[in-house]
């Protein structure tokens, strides 16, 4: 009888054994499937992320370009206003000596028409 006993024992345990095993094999199929589904789901969201990275990039690119732009400007303004002073001081240097040579240019051009005149007499 007691040999029966165990070996009833020994059944109802294999029994529960193959019960714990088709659970196992059931909750490691649903694993598979998350996995996979998941597996989906961090492809696009990693091609995301480069396509970020690389958009960022160009972005630093672009930034740069015009922060070197922006440099060439203000150093272009800058030369241009200095420039614009050299030359005014310059005329105002120049027209006064200028002004007087035509006034002395005019005077010789009347005296050479006061001798023609003379001379036609």
């Amino acid at each position: 009888g007691r040999l029966l006993e165990k070996e009833e024992a020994y059944d109802s345990l294999r029994h529960e054994l193959m019960h714990v095993e088709i659970k196992l094999e059931k909750h490691y199929s649903a694993l598979l499937l998350q996995t996979t589904a998941l597996e989906g789901v961090i492809a696009p969201l990693e091609i995301l992320c480069l396509e970020h990275t690389h958009a960022h990039h160009e972005l630093q690119l672009k930034k740069n370009a015009h922060e070197t732009l922006q440099r060439r400007v203000a150093e272009l303004s800058e030369r241009c206003e200095r420039a614009e002073a050299v030359s005014i001081s310059v005329a105002d240097e120049v027209l006064p000596t200028l002004s007087a040579v035509q006034g002395e240019l005019r005077e010789a051009m009347e005296e050479v028409s006061a001798l023609e005149g003379h001379s036609l007499l």
